[in-house]
């Protein structure tokens, strides 16, 4: 059994040998693929799109701005109009206040969360600028 693998071995080995080498490409080959490369068009299928708009981030990061005013400034009262047909009003007999008019914050706190969001929205664009550019130049 050894005997049939070492001649089958041997037998390739001889017209591996015996085969005139490799083709070399020419000499200007590298320089003819960048040019062809760089003629194909890119690709619509990799172009990037946001998956949510910039118009639908205003409209959410608004809409969060405004829940948080009127639930920190706003009047929140509890009427239990058709809920007393089903007896259900026991449960909203009680007032809910804010819970966040009894907040006491020091002014340090205050100016680090200012600082924190101008640090923000300063380094947010610069980071987008910095990748933007980072992608363009790999592509």
């Amino acid at each position: 059994m050894e005997e049939n693998v070492n001649s089958h071995l041997e037998e390739l080995t001889k017209k591996v040998m015996t085969t005139p080498d490799l083709e070399s490409p020419s000499f200007d080959f590298k320089s003819s693929v960048m040019t062809e490369i760089n003629t194909i068009e890119q690709s619509s299928v990799t172009t990037y799109e946001p998956l949510i708009s910039i118009r639908a981030w205003v409209f959410i990061g608004l809409a969060l701005i405004a829940l948080v005013f009127y639930f920190v400034f706003g009047d929140i009262t509890v009427t239990t109009g058709w809920l007393s047909k089903i007896g259900i009003e026991r449960f909203y007999s009680f007032e809910i206040s804010s819970p966040i008019t009894n907040l006491n914050v020091s002014s340090t706190l205050v100016y680090a969360i200012v600082f924190f969001g101008i640090m923000l929205a300063i380094q947010i664009p610069l980071l987008k600028r910095y990748f933007d550019q980072r992608i363009s130049v790999s592509s």
